[in-house]
C-alpha cells in the first residue's frame, strides 16, 4: 500500500511504465497513450536504466504523471504502490 509522503521521480516512472508497457491495447488509455507519447516511453526507459534523467526529461515525466492524476481525479501527494492502486482510488 502507498503512503502520503509524496511520490519520487522513480515512483512516477514505475506507474507510467506500467501504462506504456502493459496498457497499450486498453481502450481506456488509448487517448492518454497518444497524447503522452514521449513521457510514457521515457519513464519506461528511465525505469529500465536505458537512459539517464535530464531536466527536460524529468519535466516530461512530471507533466505526464500530473495529467494521469488529473485524468482519474486522484490525490497528487500520495505514493501509489502500482497502477492498480492508483486506479482503485479514482474519482472520475
Amino acid at each position: 500500500m502507498g503512503d502520503s509522503t509524496g511520490p519520487t521521480l522513480w515512483n512516477k516512472c514505475d506507474i507510467l511504465s506500467e501504462i506504456w508497457y502493459y496498457q497499450r491495447d486498453n481502450e481506456e488509455f488509448e487517448d492518454f497513450l497518444e497524447m503522452y507519447d514521449i513521457g510514457l516511453p521515457l519513464a519506461y526507459f528511465l525505469r529500465e536504466k536505458i537512459c539517464i534523467p535530464t531536466k527536460s526529461g524529468q519535466q516530461f515525466i512530471e507533466d505526464t504523471y500530473a495529467a494521469l492524476l488529473e485524468k482519474f481525479g486522484v490525490p497528487e501527494d500520495y505514493v501509489y504502490a502500482d497502477l492498480d492502486e492508483l486506479l482503485s482510488m479514482r474519482t472520475l
